[in-house]
């Protein structure tokens, strides 16, 4: 009988039973091999999970790689690197054993030769140490092999390289307090978690560059709108001035006038107390008379500077004001008047038909300032349009023609503003409320002035502001505004 042969079993069943052996183990490779498949597909899910719900911040991505790195591998502690072009720097650290944690705290020195992170800084990938103590740079006395060993009691370490584009950006470190070497599938899925970690490391400089440019973008979006504003109320502030001059002349003139009827008064007084004479009364009470009514026209225009003042002061001031209740025709009468001042202080001999066609005199729910803002920044640029259009024009048949009108719609009221100048062409209409966006020469225009305007109907007053033109002919621009605050606001939530 053959050396090996079972009794009672012939080769063949022998040679199956052994088959059937091999096939077992090799199942039971598989499966093991499939495990650890699906825990490190597991694992990688769990870490994409909390990449997405950090908003940028890698801590929390960092501890809970380190944990599943841990887990996974058997190890009993580990820490991950950052590398500054200097030194490496730990940014998290899981079961680090408090010696060898304050110890990391104090700072790391600079890689020296044969130590794990110099190996990285040399091109080494992984570093895959089986016992520190036998280690070159231990036996030398390197202080951070002394006290990864001496304080963290650590023994086989296994290190990967976090690199990209083979710039080293840190390091994954995980170590066992006993000597046992990291299996390949160990080695490969730290790999999979240094990538991913880069993959981290990225995402938030980029995510960090991204936000800090948000933050210079609104800085210079808020320069430029304070910029834009104030170029407004500089076109206006010649028209202002005009405006303001001609009540303070009254106030001036009344005055002075006043000031010599005193003078005639107590003359005609004293003459009356030394000598009673009804012709001497009566231009005594004509003196009187006079002067009231002069103090009549000094409080008169005395209050129309000040009206012109505060309408200046509400254009200037920063920021949105009070909601108050007050006649659209009232602001669009007071805008026209500031714009037309305004474009004929920029140029002199410019001149305009102006229609009106006001017919809401309800008042309207809104923030008269911020509107007032819209309207004086649409009838500016109608005045612009008809202005360019005339000095096109040079067969004298053109007449420059804006006209304004304002119609009650019941829970809203409309406003449109419309100029016979060239018109826009409609891949410049569909751009006129971006940010930016200007067809004016530069220094000009800011290409906020409409921005801003539209922001303040839709998003402040939940209204609409629509344009219709027709090149060569005419552009119109209609604003419609809910009548009410509590109208208002669900429209802009929409």
């Amino acid at each position: 009988m053959p050396a090996g042969t079972t009794i009672g079993v012939t080769p063949a069943e022998s040679e199956l039973r052994q088959r059937i052996a091999e096939l077992t183990e090799r199942l039971r490779a598989r499966e093991e091999e499939h495990g650890l498949a699906l825990q490190r597909e597991a694992a990688i899910s769990d870490l994409l999970q909390v990449i997405n719900g950090s908003g940028g911040d890698r801590a929390p991505f960092f501890d809970a790689m380190l944990d599943k790195a841990m887990t996974l591998c058997g190890a009993a502690f580990g820490f991950l690197t950052d590398y500054d072009g200097t030194h490496f720097k730990p940014v998290a650290m899981r079961g680090v054993p408090p010696p060898l944690a304050g110890y990391f705290e104090q700072g790391m020195d600079q890689p020296r030769p044969g130590e794990s992170h110099h190996r990285i800084l040399q091109g080494e990938d992984v570093v895959h140490n089986l016992d520190q103590k036998d280690e070159e740079a231990y036996r030398l006395g390197s202080p951070l092999r002394r006290a990864i060993v001496d304080l963290g009691g650590a023994r086989t370490a296994l290190v990967v390289a976090l690199r990209k584009e083979g710039t080293v950006l840190g390091a994954l470190t995980i170590y066992r307090k006993e000597v046992r070497a990291f299996s390949d599938k160990e080695i490969a899925l730290l790999q999979t978690f240094a990538a991913q970690a880069v993959i981290a490391m990225e995402n938030a400089r980029l995510l960090g560059a991204l936000r800090d440019s948000l933050a210079r973008l609104k800085a210079a979006q808020a320069n430029l709108i304070q910029a834009e504003k104030m170029a407004s109320l500089g076109q206006l502030t010649a028209g202002i001035a005009h405006e303001i001059k001609n009540p303070l002349n009254f106030v001036n003139n009344f005055a002075g006038l006043s000031g010599e009827l005193v003078e005639e008064l107590k003359q005609a007084v004293d003459a009356m107390l030394a000598r009673p004479d009804e012709a001497k009364r009566a231009e005594l009470h004509e003196t009187m008379d006079l002067l009231t009514g002069n103090l009549a026209r000094i409080v008169e225009h005395g209050r129309r500077a000040d009206g012109i003042v505060k309408s200046m002061l509400s254009h200037s001031r920063g920021g949105t004001g009070d909601w108050q209740e007050c006649s659209i025709d009232g602001l669009v009468e007071e805008a026209l008047n500031l714009a037309c001042h305004g474009a004929r202080a920029q140029d002199k001999d410019f001149d305009v038909a102006l229609e009106r066609d006001l017919a809401a005199a309800r008042p309207i729910e809104i923030v008269p300032q911020d509107i007032t803002r819209v309207l004086l920044n649409l009838l500016g640029n109608g005045f612009y349009a008809v202005r360019q259009q005339q000095r096109a024009r040079s067969d004298g048949g053109y007449r420059p023609t804006l006209k304004v009108s304002t119609r009650d719609l019941g829970d809203a009221v409309e406003v449109r503003v419309r100029d016979n100048g060239a018109g826009i062409v409609p891949e410049v209409r569909a751009r006129l409320f971006e940010p930016f966006f200007t067809t004016k020469p530069t220094g000009e225009g800011t290409g906020l002035g409409l921005s801003i305007s539209y922001d303040i109907v839709t998003q402040q007053h939940g209204g609409t502001i629509e344009v219709e033109s027709e090149p060569g002919s005419f552009t119109e621009f209609t604003v419609c505004l809910p009548r009410s605050r509590r109208i208002a606001q669900p429209r802009a939530e929409r």
